[in-house]
């Protein structure tokens, strides 16, 4: 028994040596590789993407709130103090509270306390919070 197992082992040492398959590392012949049609737009919208980064100066930038225009934030009816047809509404960007009529126009409006959040109805009175102000 032992003079087969020599015998195997000398059998398995003697035998070619087998190359090992590609693997992902391993470099592909060139013929086979495939270039990237958009690589070169590429590199240029990253070297665009990194040199806006560079040079942007968000502390310069004005707050998005007085950036953007008046944006109706919230919307509530009036119909439970006699004016059916009509809301109030808050605008984010003007800190302004309006009165809309029922086809969405303003009729009249008041200072809101800067950045408004939230608006409520308590009795005949509008109640309005916002970020920016204690008041």
């Amino acid at each position: 028994m032992v003079a087969a197992l020599v015998a195997m082992g000398l059998g398995l040492a003697c035998t070619p040596e087998v190359e090992p398959a590609l693997s992902a590392r391993d470099e592909l012949p060139a013929e086979s590789v495939e270039l990237d049609p958009n690589a070169s737009a590429r590199e240029r919208l990253s070297a665009l993407e990194q040199t806006a980064r560079e040079t942007a100066d968000f502390a310069a930038l004005p707050a998005s709130d007085g950036r953007f225009g008046p944006d109706p934030y919230r919307l509530i009816p009036l119909a439970s103090v006699g004016d059916s047809g009509r809301f109030a509404g808050l605008l984010r960007g003007a800190d302004q509270l309006v009165i809309l009529d029922d086809e969405g126009h303003p009729i009249a409006s008041a200072p809101a306390p800067h950045d408004p959040t939230d608006l409520a109805l308590r009795g005949d009175e509008l109640l309005v919070v916002g970020t920016g102000s204690g008041r």
